[in-house]
């Protein structure tokens, strides 16, 4: 009788509020548990430490701070694993393709991506799979000549059979510094503009 019940109202209240077919309904789209997008960064997380450490201890340390990071969202330790990660990068040598390196810079990006939307996505929620497509093409957009312009500086930079390079590191420095001031301006200007109106 209760489940009878139960279903005359609901249809009493379709026919309330004027939702006569279902293709009335607003169409959600495909749906996640919002901790599947913690299961995905912990995941990365995971894989990007053994990609970038070969010690157990420093492998420990990414993990630790991987669980940190989608245990307590909020407390920023998704961008204490970014610098983590990175910081392996520093006493390397990278051969002219090193693969670990293209794939820590498209890793440590994602985990960007989906980190900031992690922070204000509540444990026990469905989130729409709609709701990242303009991040994940924003990264698709970067990703694609940041690897190309990556492969390019790795082989520049790479030593020839008698140790010369094609070009020296300072000269990189200089062109990446002069590409940064170039960057900085093309955004501050409209904005310095805007304010100024």
């Amino acid at each position: 009788m209760i489940a009878r019940t139960g279903t005359a109202s609901a249809a009493g209240l379709v026919r309330a509020i004027g939702i006569s077919r279902l293709r009335d309904w607003p169409r959600l789209g495909a749906r996640v548990p919002g901790i599947a997008v913690r299961a995905v960064v912990a995941l990365l997380g995971a894989l990007l430490s053994f990609v970038c450490y070969h010690q157990a201890f420093l492998i420990i340390v990414g993990l630790v701070i991987t669980v940190f990071a989608v245990v307590l969202p909020r407390r920023l330790g998704a961008w204490a694993l970014l610098l983590f990660l990175a910081a392996s990068q520093l006493p390397r040598d990278h051969s002219p393709l090193d693969w670990q390196f293209l794939v820590l810079l498209a890793g440590l990006h994602l985990v960007h991506v989906l980190a900031a939307p992690m922070v204000e996505i509540p444990l026990r929620s469905w989130v729409q799979l709609a709701v990242f497509r303009p991040a994940l093409l924003r990264y698709l957009a970067i990703q694609v000549p940041v690897q190309a312009l990556a492969v390019l500086t790795l082989l520049l930079l790479a030593p020839r059979s008698d140790g010369s390079r094609h070009v020296s590191v300072p000269a990189v420095g200089i062109v990446g510094g002069a590409a940064f001031v170039v960057v900085t301006l093309l955004l501050a200007v409209p904005l310095l503009r805007e304010r100024a109106r």
